[in-house]
Order: C-alpha cells, then sequence, then structure tokens
C-alpha cells in the first residue's frame, strides 16, 4: 500500500484550492476589483472575493466582498496614521462603488499586506477573522505575476488547514467533515459582532459542500499524516474577537463612507432587525456605532 507523504498532501491541498480560486468570476466582480490599479497602482498585488458574491447571490442584494493584497502600507495609503492603524489592527475596510453598465456596483473591500495576510491565516494565530473566511470558496481576481499566484495560493492552503485543524478541535470526530466545518463557522460567529441566523453556518457548508468534503478528505489524511485538531479556549477567542471587532468598527468610522447606513443593512439581511438610521448617525458614524449597539443587542441583532 502506498503511503502519502504530509508534503504530498500540502502538495494536493493548494491544486484543490488553486482551482477553486481561480475559476472564473462573474464579470461585475471584474470591474470592482479593476478599480483597485487605479487606487494603488504599484502597491496592489492581488484581489480575492469571496462571501456571498460567488454563492450566487444578486449584485443587487449585497455587496461584493473583496481584499486588496499589498506591498507595504505606506506603499498603499497616502497618510501614516491611516498605514499605521491597518498595521495594528487589520485590515482597513473601504467602501467602493462603479458603474456596471447601467447598473451601480458596490463593494465593502479591506486592504491587507500580502505578508501580514500569510501570517494572519497560519496556524499560530489564534483569532479567527482572517483563516475562517479564507478556508471558504474564494476567487483570485487578479493577481500581478505567478510568483504573487503562488504565494496567495499557499496561503488559501494554509487558511483552510488552519480551518479545519481548530474545527476538529472543536467535533473531535474526523469522519463528519460537515459537523467540523458547521460547528466551525457556529464558533467564529461568535467572536465577532456578527448578525448571523442559527442556520448561516450550515447554509455555507451546504452551499460549498463539494469544496468542504474534498479538503477536509485532504486534511484527514490518515493514511499519513493527518492534522492534529487544535483545542483552543473558545470563550477566550470571543472575548479577544469581539475587542477587536470594536476597534475594526470604530477603525472603520474613519475609512466606510456610509459605515452607519451599512451596519444597519447588513444586520436586516442577516437577522431582520429593522432599525431606522437617523440623520445624525450618519454624520457621526463612530458615535452611532457606539449608540447603536445596545439596541441591535436587545432587538438580536447579534449574540
Amino acid at each position: 500500500m502506498n503511503v502519502k507523504r504530509s508534503s504530498d498532501a500540502d502538495s494536493e491541498l493548494i491544486q484543490v484550492v488553486a482551482a477553486r480560486a481561480d475559476a472564473p468570476v462573474a464579470r461585475e466582480v471584474t470591474l470592482l476589483a479593476d478599480e483597485f490599479h487605479e487606487i494603488y497602482g504599484d502597491a496592489l498585488l492581488a484581489v480575492l472575493a469571496y462571501g456571498s458574491c460567488l454563492r450566487g447571490v444578486g449584485f443587487d442584494e449585497s455587496l461584493v466582498d473583496l481584499y486588496a493584497l499589498v506591498t507595504r502600507y505606506r506603499d498603499a495609503h497616502k497618510g501614516s496614521l491611516v498605514a499605521l492603524a491597518n498595521r495594528i489592527v487589520p485590515p482597513n475596510v473601504y467602501y467602493l462603488e462603479c458603474d456596471g453598465g447601467g447598473q451601480t456596483l458596490r463593494s465593502k473591500y479591506a486592504v491587507v499586506s500580502l505578508d501580514q495576510f500569510e501570517a494572519k491565516v497560519s496556524e499560530t494565530t489564534s483569532n479567527p477573522y482572517f483563516w475562517v473566511r479564507f478556508a471558504q470558496p474564494c476567487a483570485l481576481v487578479f493577481a500581478r505575476d505567478e510568483a504573487i499566484r503562488a504565494r496567495v495560493h499557499a496561503a488559501l492552503a494554509a487558511a483552510t488547514r488552519t480551518a479545519y485543524a481548530n474545527g476538529l478541535g472543536i467535533t473531535g470526530d474526523a469522519a463528519d467533515w460537515r459537523r467540523i466545518w458547521t460547528s466551525l463557522f457556529e464558533a467564529t460567529y461568535r467572536t465577532e459582532l456578527r448578525p448571523e441566523s442559527a442556520s448561516r453556518a450550515a447554509s455555507i457548508v451546504e452551499a460549498g459542500q463539494d469544496h468542504f468534503e474534498r479538503v477536509s478528505g485532504i486534511l484527514e489524511n490518515t493514511a499519513g499524516a493527518p492534522v492534529a485538531p487544535v483545542s483552543a479556549s473558545w470563550p477566550w477567542r470571543r472575548v479577544a474577537g469581539k475587542a477587536l471587532s470594536v476597534a475594526r468598527l470604530v477603525k472603520a468610522g474613519f475609512t466606510f463612507r456610509g459605515g452607519a447606513d451599512y451596519i444597519a443593512w447588513k444586520i436586516s439581511r442577516h437577522s431582520g432587525v429593522e432599525i431606522e438610521v437617523t440623520p445624525w448617525q450618519r454624520r457621526h458614524p463612530i458615535l452611532a456605532a457606539i449608540a447603536m449597539a445596545p439596541k441591535f443587542y436587545r432587538k438580536g441583532g447579534f449574540r
């Protein structure tokens, strides 16, 4: 019997992730990603898309989630304070819209350096913010060259491995890949101020079931070197994660135009909670976020 070495499993995982990431995307996603060339110029290394736009949700119903991977923050940002904020509490989040030929296309996009992205999806990073997002099916819309493409592919594979190991640490059952991923997503939602419904995790796994089943089979690899489960303190992760979410929310008040409306829209879309945003809240997004949080919480907008 041939025993597959762990390096072979890593190579297979990268190939599967790369094939998914390099699949064609909708024209609307490409149009939005193309805007980054003008915004970031030579600092732009790659653009990733993830989330509902890849699961068939209409572009008139949702924002397109994009990540701009850049060289250095001081190359990408005009202000040194903005660059410093991005490095200390990544990522910086922005709003972008463009003309899609008679239709306004909208995006919520994040900026992170490729070096920091690689570090944040690795097994050495406890907070799941990055690795849980990019363990899901995503698309590499642009890469400057083949060397950058290979680095992004490897980072996506690392995110998948890290996420799977943490999910396995929750369930302890490598035979049930669906439960591993569903339990992981449910746990990570509770580490952020996320307004996700109870069924959200299961619906994401269902939408990407072929992908999750395949990568789980590679990572289980019981004939060679299976991934070891990561046992973590999820209560501590929830405390630390929510603190980071608050910091990102405050930071977004300086960068994300339409932030108060976006927060209300996001919560309404995922939980059904409707809260009217006042003109004052639109003018003062940071204070609005603080003021709106208790009201959202009482109405079940987040947990």
